[in-house]
């Protein structure tokens, strides 16, 4: 599961990582995080209890856009995915048959993300189609 957000669009990716359920259908969720800067990568007590909880099934990646990251990359969640930065990151290459995208933010990042995704083979949930991306506009 990869778990792409912006800035306090972390927040719903944060209360689903708190039920179990989640757990249990995943073997692997890349929570990703995209902020201006270091400062703004919010909830980090939270998350760190997660990654103490699940180090073997949790990757946690800021992407830290307007200075060096602290950790994580630099940049922009399309850049790293654009040049597979991001999947080189964690060791994961994602395809349809073993990935799912949730994205949820700032509105330009969820469109753009949205549009590399497709172009990599990858297909939005529909009803009555299912496929690997789930979007949320947050704003």
């Amino acid at each position: 599961l990869w778990m792409l957000s912006t800035g306090t669009a972390i927040g719903p990716f944060l209360s689903m990582l708190q039920q179990s359920e989640i757990w249990q259908k995943y073997q692997y969720i890349n929570l990703v995080h995209g902020v201006r800067y270091n400062n703004d990568l919010s909830y980090q007590e939270l998350i760190n209890e997660l990654l103490k909880q699940y180090p073997e099934q949790l990757n946690y990646i800021p992407v830290v856009s307007r200075e060096k990251p602290l950790q994580g990359l630099n940049g922009r969640i399309t850049k790293a995915i654009a040049n597979k930065t991001l999947f080189e990151h964690v060791k994961l290459s994602p395809t349809a048959n073993n990935a799912q995208f949730m994205i949820c933010g700032n509105p330009q990042m969820v469109k753009d993300t949205t549009e590399l995704l497709i172009g990599q083979n990858f297909k939005r949930n529909r009803r009555r189609e299912p496929g690997q991306i789930t979007v949320e506009q947050y704003w």
